[in-house]
């Protein structure tokens, strides 16, 4: 075939791909053309802030290396390197934030494509002999594979998906060919886009040159060099993406590799049987591996091992290797080598793509052969179908989304697919193969996109404007923090689009520290997330929120409005006919003031978050008395309706603030919750309990609980009243002496501070990171960890210049060394031409 021909059929393979998916999109309302939209799982609630931080950054309006929106502050190198750094993310330049959900559809949709493109590149230069017809439909088997679809709004993965056939291929070219400059290049741009991803690419390199090397061992005229020659060429892979990798590393050492203990455990409950649901239509549970890649394919590759012209040896190696690749599936420590050795949440079998891709290759080969399948093998296969076929029509109410329409037009399919076998050179069958095979897999690709619900583009489009109208309305001030009670479809990182210092929070690269020191303090956060949504006023000040934001529109699912908790303790002014913003005016500055002592939580309980409030207040101010006083008033419950109970406490100051503290297991899955008539909902993952504010309503608070499950235990509401008086005199004390900010940008703070007490320690609500550089009166300082979890030092009472510079030295070193390893392949590059030169005369 030569090079035009394989252009146009790479082409035509990537257009037709990218018709079938803008054409499926639009029933599922995908398709923001069709009044559609792709706002799915966390594209909906944290990558969308996240490419409005990537347009803000290369446009010049924020840092790329540290930016104050992402929760209280923090490193956002391991943010580019896990959801920014894809080429096809420079679109996002063209459109407004408002319209960023449309062109991340056009970006899916090119990636998509350039699956197809990719796959139809590499089985071309594989296989000679298969058929166009067939090499197109195995190209499309694998960019509308079912991982890629259920995964498609994960578009930071799609990149991987690409690049798998490209590095394959240059695998085969250092053995066959002694070629490794394209292998180098292709797998440091699998590293840079994802880490992630390439991580797990990293895996199949190693095992798809074993494979590969051990079938052409025989024809191999020097091993050790050729083994050498891939090892070098990784490791210098590795080494020209180090100025993504290794910061990347440094930031995840502080966050997510600490997050929890991995539990070594055998997955899918040692069932192999429950993976035969996973090659039907449209069953796309999360709960078990996406390994859908077509009826057509999946028989072709069980005809493989059927094909007595293909060598036993190459057989028994592919066989060796599929073992390999699909022990992951049931063997904990491989799963979990694969997920980088740490447990993956919400998504789990994140490798499968590989398997898929590893199928359909294996497919290819057996078409590429031409040898129809024997009829004892057909009906042997045709055998397992009406097995298989049979079993989950029986048992298919076991299977979550699986129907008796899939599983019959699947096994259709496989008949089908059975019958091309048996007559691999009958053209007519080939046509009449392909057009059942496409109509499969655009089936299979709306069914698994309807099981997914979107949400309306115009409710973002909206959001968006009027939440930029609002924080206008607040007369923000910069060098404070902005906070909200509400947000669009759990969003935590909308601090991003407005660039307002924030204190919420989503992503795979945070500092454990912080989810940590909320939880004591009692706001909802766990290893990779934060959120600000309910706090007290010790809290605001503390963390130096000045503005806070609420609303009197309750949760609404259906239009992806979420309200929690419940901020009665705030005087707040009206700003539009549903929000309020509450001015506190002695919010501290999050870059420093002084105080008494660092005041160590480590020992604080995560159950008593008023306690640890009152132990904060009194270390930093040298106060003794207590902000929150646990009020002792008889607790009269009430047992009402059935799956109902009552709590009030009487007799209270009225214009007094209260603090109730729920139980974290009140959260809206559990129960409905009423506070003097007032909907209160809390944020729907808790791990400690929660405080809200109230003032009584004729001297009582009544709490009315309603349960929507009757399977969880709970502590009885605690009440603790708010000593203003106290609370005034610490936050004074300590507002005092802040520091005067006279120079402000994400990688350098400074100004000036008048020490006028015996206070020995300057505090900030910077989060502790080993990146930055305290300098006072131009003197480099040690830093130090304040509340456990922020950025602090010992400084003298006087007056003093203090100044903050964030260097990130593993940035630095890991640039340094993709530098030194650009040379070395410059270097390799000219030497391999060199030796291709001699070789051709």
């Amino acid at each position: 075939m030569n090079i035009k021909k394989k252009s146009n059929l790479i082409l035509g393979t990537m257009v037709l791909t990218a018709v079938l998916y803008f054409i499926t999109a639009i029933p599922a309302y995908y398709n923001p053309f069709f009044k559609g939209s792709i706002l799915v799982g966390d594209l909906n609630q944290q990558y969308l802030s996240f490419f409005s931080y990537y347009r803000h950054a290369l446009l010049g309006k924020e840092s790329i290396l540290y930016s104050f929106s992402n929760g209280l502050g923090g490193n956002m190198i391991g943010n580019w390197a896990y959801y920014l750094m894809s080429p096809f993310n420079l679109l996002l330049l063209l459109v407004s934030n408002k319209n960023i959900p449309t062109m991340v559809f056009i970006i899916i949709l090119l990636k998509i494509s350039c699956a197809s493109g990719s796959m139809s590149f590499f089985l071309q230069e594989k296989y000679r002999q298969i058929s166009s017809v067939y090499l197109i439909i195995l190209s499309i088997s694998y960019a509308l594979m079912g991982f890629t679809i259920i995964n498609q709004f994960n578009l930071m993965w799609l990149d991987g998906i690409v690049l798998l056939p490209l590095i394959s291929y240059a695998i085969e070219k250092i053995i066959l060919k002694g070629r490794s400059i394209l292998y180098i290049i292709l797998l440091s741009i699998g590293l840079i886009t994802n880490y992630y991803m390439g991580f797990m690419l990293c895996i199949f390199s190693v095992v798809y040159f074993a494979y590969f090397f051990s079938l052409n061992y025989r024809t191999i005229l020097n091993k050790w060099r050729t083994i050498i020659s891939y090892s070098v060429s990784s490791i210098l892979s590795g080494m020209l993406s180090a100025f993504i990798l290794l910061p990347t590393y440094a930031n995840l050492a502080e966050g997510k590799l600490g997050v929890e203990p991995v539990h070594l455990t055998w997955l899918m409950q040692g069932k192999p049987w429950l993976l035969l649901s996973k090659v039907i239509i449209g069953s796309p549970s999360t709960e078990l591996p996406i390994i859908y890649v077509s009826s057509f394919a999946l028989i072709a590759f069980i005809s493989y091992f059927c094909n007595k012209k293909i060598a036993i040896r190459e057989r028994i190696l592919t066989i060796c290797l599929t073992i390999v690749i699909v022990s992951g599936l049931f063997i904990g420590p491989i799963y979990l080598m694969w997920h980088g050795f740490q447990m993956p949440q919400g998504y789990p079998y994140r490798f499968a793509f590989v398997i898929s891709f590893w199928v359909i290759s294996v497919a290819a080969k057996q078409l590429n052969e031409k040898v129809d399948l024997s009829r004892n093998s057909g009906a042997l296969i045709l055998f397992g179908v009406v097995l298989v076929v049979g079993y989950l029509l029986i048992r298919r109410t076991q299977f979550i989304f699986l129907t008796q329409f899939e599983v019959i037009f699947s096994g259709l399919g496989f008949i089908l697919a059975t019958i091309g076998m048996l007559n691999i050179k009958n053209k007519r069958i080939a046509v009449i193969i392909s057009t059942f095979f496409l109509a499969e897999m655009m089936i299979n690709t709306v069914k698994t996109e309807l099981i997914n619900p979107t949400r309306n583009a115009a409710l973002y489009e909206n959001y968006v404007q009027e939440l930029n109208k609002t924080v206008k309305s607040t007369k923000y001030d910069s060098q404070y923090r902005l906070e909200k009670s509400y947000m669009r479809g759990n969003d935590r990182g909308e601090a991003y689009q407005n660039q307002t210092l924030g204190a919420s929070s989503f992503s795979s690269n945070f500092i454990a520290v912080i989810p940590q020191f909320y939880q004591k303090i009692g706001l909802p956060a766990y290893g990779y997330w934060t959120t600000y949504v309910n706090g007290t006023k010790v809290t605001d000040s503390l963390l130096g929120i000045r503005d806070f934001i609420s609303s009197d529109l309750p949760t609404n699912e259906a239009v992806d409005w979420y309200n929690y908790g419940l901020r009665a303790d705030l005087k707040s002014k009206q700003i539009s006919i549903h929000k309020q913003v509450s001015q506190n005016q002695l919010a501290l500055s999050p870059f420093g003031f002084s105080a008494k002592s660092l005041s160590n939580t480590s020992k604080m309980s995560d159950q008593s978050p008023l306690e640890n409030q009152n132990k904060i207040v009194s270390n930093l101010s040298g106060t003794t008395t207590k902000v929150f006083k646990k009020q002792n008033q008889d607790l009269q419950i009430e047992n009402g309706l059935p799956g109902s109970i009552s709590y009030g406490f009487d007799h209270l100051e009225n214009n007094t603030t209260y603090y109730l503290v729920l139980d974290k297991n009140f959260i809206p899955n559990n129960v409905s919750i009423l506070i003097n008539g007032k909907i209160v909902e809390l944020f729907p993952a808790m791990f400690q309990p929660v405080p809200v504010g109230i003032k009584p309503d004729n001297g009582q608070i009544k709490i009315d609980i309603n349960f929507k499950k009757n399977d969880f235990t709970f502590e009885t509401p605690r009440l603790y009243k708010f000593d203003q008086n106290s609370y005034l005199k610490a936050f004074k004390t300590l507002k005092k002496e802040t520091l005067q900010v006279e120079h402000f940008s994400p990688t350098k703070i400074s100004g000036t501070i008048n020490i006028k007490s015996r206070n020995n320690y300057f505090i900030t609500t910077i989060p502790y990171e080993k990146n930055w550089r305290i300098y006072v009166d131009n003197k480099a300082v040690k830093s130090q960890y304040a509340l456990g979890a922020f950025l602090g030092a010992r400084v003298t009472p006087g007056k003093h210049k203090i100044t903050f510079r964030y260097i990130n030295m593993a940035l630095i070193q890991g640039s340094v060394i993709s530098i030194i390893s650009m040379l070395i392949i410059l270097l390799l590059a000219i030497m391999q031409n060199k030796m291709n030169l001699k070789n051709k005369k």
